[in-house]
């Protein structure tokens, strides 16, 4: 039973996603753990001098993989065009399109760079980061809404599901996040109940082309056995009820810098509701 616990908060529980300092994705870089900010060779010196340059920054730790991918455009009618992209395993993706007169793209290559080399960690030095000098340098040019704009894709792993549930057509829609594949399926009504089934099992799969550098596991916490199922026999309430459920775990697309909403990611509920009304079986 421990064991079983253990596995479906793994499961449950959000990805160990960090943007750095995620209250402020000015300074943007996807991570996996609480390291100090890295960024790929070559970047900051190209920024310095707005040449082109396209590079990138695959991670893995465990099951969770997580990509950030820096372009530089070069100098454009007078202006640095820069463009970086956050990526994870877990359904987040986070657009910075940023346009930098020549100074101040040199100004912020400058800045990040010193602020770099003090080799804070975003969790042993929170408050040395936020009165560093350099920190709120870059801060201020990449959050001036002249230069840089920011964008989180929606995350919505449950549309189909919640489209047919209602009148409780034959659907399915398969989620893979974290080393985990999940499917949720509706098989159909039968003696006025509403059939369903979800399943999770272990996958080394990952299915997002800006993932494709990021190393393979060498360590998942999964084994290649694990499975788990709960089939469901619905009543028109308790599909009404689950279908709120899903809806809560939608995160709508957002424009700005406070990335906020993605930290309350969870399927805790989801979990309980199907614990207390659905079948449960942990082996195929």
């Amino acid at each position: 039973m421990n064991a079983l616990k253990y596995l479906i908060n793994l499961l449950f529980l959000p990805c160990a996603l960090l943007l750095w300092q995620p209250a402020q994705a000015q300074i943007l870089t996807v991570g996996v753990d609480d390291s100090a900010l890295s960024l790929p060779e070559g970047f900051l010196s190209s920024l310095e001098q707005c040449l082109p340059y396209n590079g990138e920054k695959p991670l893995r730790r465990d099951n969770v993989a997580a990509n950030t991918l820096f372009l530089i455009d070069g100098m454009q009618d007078g202006l640095c065009g820069l463009h970086i992209t956050g990526i994870t395993n877990s359904s987040v993706e986070i657009h910075q399109d940023c346009a930098l007169p020549a100074d101040v793209a040199k100004a912020y290559a400058h800045a990040l760079q010193r602020f770099i080399d003090k080799n804070y960690s975003p969790r042993w030095h929170k408050q040395y980061i936020k009165k560093d000098s350099n920190y709120q340098a870059a801060l201020k040019i990449m959050s001036d809404t002249k230069y840089c704009k920011f964008y989180r894709k929606e995350i919505d792993n449950t549309e189909n599901i919640r489209k047919n549930l209602p009148a409780c057509r034959a659907a399915q829609q398969t989620e893979i996040t974290s080393g985990m594949e999940i499917s949720r399926q509706i098989i159909g009504l039968k003696n006025g109940l509403c059939e369903y089934r979800f399943t999770a099992q272990k996958t080394d799969e990952i299915d997002h082309v800006m993932l494709k550098n990021v190393p393979p596991t060498t360590q998942s916490k999964f084994s290649d056995d694990v499975y788990l199922s709960y089939t469901c026999a619905l009543t028109e309430k308790q599909s009404e009820y689950y279908l709120l459920i899903l809806e809560s775990e939608t995160v709508p697309a957002e424009e700005g810098y406070d990335y906020a909403a993605i930290w309350h990611i969870s399927q805790r509920e989801e979990l309980d509701f199907l614990r207390e009304n659905c079948v449960f079986k942990v082996k195929r």
